[in-house]
């Protein structure tokens, strides 16, 4: 399976990225942290140091808290690596998209401590909230649920903590 993040032909590649031909699609998937640093993901590969280097590069847009209790939390679901790392990639786009540049997105393990439930919550922040921002993350919620519909490990939402600049 390959992800694409970015909508771009190889012609637009860097040269180094251009060598890395994948022979099984069914092994390998690219994710794009940004249009120069393509990220080839190898399934056959020790999933929790991929998570490490993703959340690595991942965490210049979003702000992973407690990377260590995310990863371990993320590897316990038993799924592949595309499925871990897709959901992240999609919220990111999907969030920059519909928010302005002063957004900050907190990712961390939540623990229910009334419904003993574990998730990984994504917390959408700025400095000052706007009327329209809770309908704004709504509108991601439902993009996120359309895209990864039996996605039950993901949240998407507010504390209206305010970001400081």
């Amino acid at each position: 399976m390959i992800v694409l993040v970015q909508s771009l032909s190889t012609s637009q590649l860097p040269d180094h990225s251009k060598n890395n031909t994948i022979q099984n699609f069914n092994n390998a998937f690219i994710g794009y942290g940004s249009i120069t640093m393509p990220i080839l993901y190898k399934k056959s590969e020790d999933i929790e140091s991929q998570l490490n280097s993703f959340f690595s590069t991942l965490n210049k847009k979003m702000c992973i808290e407690n990377e260590t209790a995310v990863i371990e939390f993320l590897l316990n679901l038993s799924k592949d690596i595309d499925e871990l790392i897709e959901p992240f990639l999609f919220i990111n786009k999907t969030v920059k998209g519909a928010f302005s540049d002063k957004i900050k997105i907190f990712v961390q393990k939540y623990d229910d401590p009334e419904t003993k439930d574990h998730f990984i919550s994504v917390q959408l922040r700025e400095k000052s909230y706007p009327e329209d921002f809770i309908d704004k993350v709504w509108g991601v919620r439902e993009k996120f649920s359309e895209q990864f519909p039996d996605n039950d490990w993901v949240l998407i939402t507010t504390d209206f903590k305010p970001v400081r600049a």
